[in-house]
Parts: structure tokens; C-alpha cells; sequence
């Protein structure tokens, strides 16, 4: 037995071959897994992003052409805006900006030191002045289209009751949702909601000719947000001129009202350099004219607009 036992050979110095099927193939597998994750995870989320924008831009292609309508203002009716108000607002603003400036009596332009305090609420005073008597002659222009309106029993307060909940209420475009597509809250994208705005006017029945938008530019504050401009929808009404539909307040307002509670957003105060100007239904940006699928597919707006798209309901015919 033990003769039989120290002649028998002696393997352990060998190296072990690697058996492929229980030693390497499953290293390989869990590679060649990764790498497969690693490649398809991501043509699948390219894919769904192009589906998903291929989605909203068939929802966009349909809508457009009817909030880019032009309004067929009634015989004896007045439009509530001036072709003027069609331009580069920024643009616009800033030559106001610039003219006002130039008719600033040299003694408000004054730095010296010890008046300089004087000098700066005198400027402020003058500036607010000015702009004061632009925002008179821009939206005196209402009050002429009040009185010219195409209808005397015009009462849209209901409806813009039920749209402003529905604004408010909506996944995407609610106020509740704004960090998730403005995370610098720069943006605040008052101009989507009020396509948005427009968009359910027109779902409710309510004529373009009826509808308009106000923008303010200057420099304004709403609560810890600083913007350049806002925007809001108003329609018209036979009690009040103007209705304002404005997601920012809890009810439609007369646009008396909301010029007033707007003017607070400036951060001059008292002394508000605010501009409003009214323009036509389809502008969508203060720098732009209608409303197109190349400005919706801004890099920095498209997420937004993707996912409003999926959202909207098309009125049937």
C-alpha cells in the first residue's frame, strides 16, 4: 500500500489550466453584460428623446398655425395694440431708456459726492416720470378699444376663471413645477405659461380678436427671482375693458389692477421705470414676433415645451 501510494505522480506544482467554462466565462459575461449597458442604456434614452420630441413637435406643428392667427377685428372694432409694439421690445426699451437719458437735465447728472444722494432720487424721480407718461400714451390705446369693442356683452371672466385654475393646476406649467425646468431661476418661463393661457382661450371658444398680451420689462423681482420681463394674456370684457389672466395671482384681474400689483415687482419702488407695452396675441418673447417650433426647441426651453405638449388637448372639430 504505501509503495503503490509514493509512486503515484505528483501534480501539484502544474499549473491548473483554466477550465473556460467554470473559471473564465463568467468574468466574460458580466464584461461583455457591462458593455452592453454601457451602450444600449444610452441609445435607448437618445431614442426615447427623439421619440419624445418627435411627439411634441407633431403636437406643436398642429397648434401653431391657430395661436399664429391673425385676429379679424370686427367692423367699428379697435385693435388693442399698434404695429409698433410688433418690434424688438428689448430693443425698444433700451432707446427709450437711452432717449430719457439724453433729456436728463445736467444737474441730475451730477456725481458730486455730497449730492449725490439728492442726485440719484432725483434721477429716479425723472426716470419715473418719463416712463410714467410712455406707459400713459402705450396703454391709453385700451381705454380706445374699450369703447370700440366689436361686442358690449363680452363676459369672459368664467372662462378665464376656469383657465387660470386649469394653468395653475397643470403639471408642467404650474408654479409648484418651475424648479424642475429653471433651476437658476432666471427663466421663469411666463411665456409658457402664457401660450399656455392662450392656447385654453381658444380651446374655451374665445375669438383671437379678443385676445392680447402684455409685457413689463425693466428690473423686476418676484420673490427671490429676477427677470428682464414678464408676460401675461388679457382678453377682453365689457365690465372692466380688460381681463388679465395672469398665473402669478390666484383670479383674473381688470388690467388696471394688475398694472398695479406688477409695478411693485420693480425693484425702484415707488419710483417703478417699469415699461408695458401691448402687443398682439401671438408674441411669444419681447424679442420676437409669433410663436415657431425653432423657438420652442430652444436648448434651454425645450424641456419645457416637450413635456407641455403631452399635456395639451386639441379642440374638436
Amino acid at each position: 500500500m504505501f509503495k503503490l501510494l509514493s509512486n503515484k505522480k505528483d501534480h501539484s506544482d502544474r499549473p491548473v489550466k483554466p477550465i473556460f467554462g467554470l473559471v473564465n466565462r463568467g468574468p466574460l459575461y458580466w464584461l461583455t453584460g457591462l458593455f452592453f449597458a454601457l451602450w444600449f442604456i444610452p441609445l435607448k434614452q437618445v431614442a426615447f428623446a427623439e421619440n419624445k420630441r418627435e411627439t411634441a413637435r407633431s403636437v406643436w406643428s398642429k397648434l401653431l398655425p391657430g395661436l399664429n392667427s391673425d385676429p379679424q377685428i370686427q367692423p367699428g372694432a379697435h385693435a388693442p395694440y399698434t404695429a409698433e409694439q410688433e418690434a424688438d421690445l428689448h430693443a425698444l426699451y433700451e432707446n427709450e431708456v437711452s432717449q430719457i437719458t439724453k433729456a436728463m437735465p445736467p444737474a441730475q447728472k451730477s456725481k458730486v459726492p455730497l449730492a449725490l444722494n439728492e442726485g440719484i432720487a432725483s434721477q429716479n424721480l425723472f426716470f419715473h416720470t418719463k416712463v410714467t407718461e410712455l406707459n400713459h400714451k402705450s396703454l391709453q390705446i385700451l381705454e380706445v378699444a374699450s369703447k370700440k369693442s366689436p361686442s358690449k356683452d363680452l363676459d369672459f371672466k368664467e372662462t378665464a376663471q376656469k383657465v387660470l385654475t386649469q394653468v395653475q393646476n397643470n403639471p408642467v406649467a404650474s408654479l409648484a413645477s418651475l424648479e424642475r425646468y429653471d433651476g437658476t431661476t432666471q427663466i421663469g418661463f411666463c411665456f409658457g405659461r402664457a401660450l399656455l393661457v392662450h392656447q385654453l382661450l381658444q380651446m374655451a371658444g374665445v375669438e383671437q380678436q379678443h385676445i392680447a398680451k402684455i409685457f413689463v420689462l425693466g428690473q423686476l423681482r418676484y420673490q427671490k427671482q429676477h427677470w428682464n420681463f414678464h408676460v401675461a394674456v388679457m382678453l377682453r370684457d365689457a365690465k372692466v375693458g380688460f381681463l388679465v389672466v395672469d398665473p402669478l395671482f390666484g383670479e383674473p384681474l381688470s388690467y388696471k389692477d394688475w398694472l398695479e400689483k406688477v409695478l411693485r415687482f420693480d425693484i425702484k419702488g415707488k419710483n417703478s421705470r417699469a415699461r408695458f407695452y401691448v402687443t398682439k396675441p401671438s408674441k411669444f418673447l419681447p424679442s420676437f414676433k409669433d410663436y415657431s417650433l425653432a423657438q420652442l426647441e430652444d436648448k434651454h426651453l425645450v424641456g419645457f415645451f416637450d413635456d407641455l405638449a403631452k399635456t395639451l388637448k386639441f379642440k374638436k372639430k
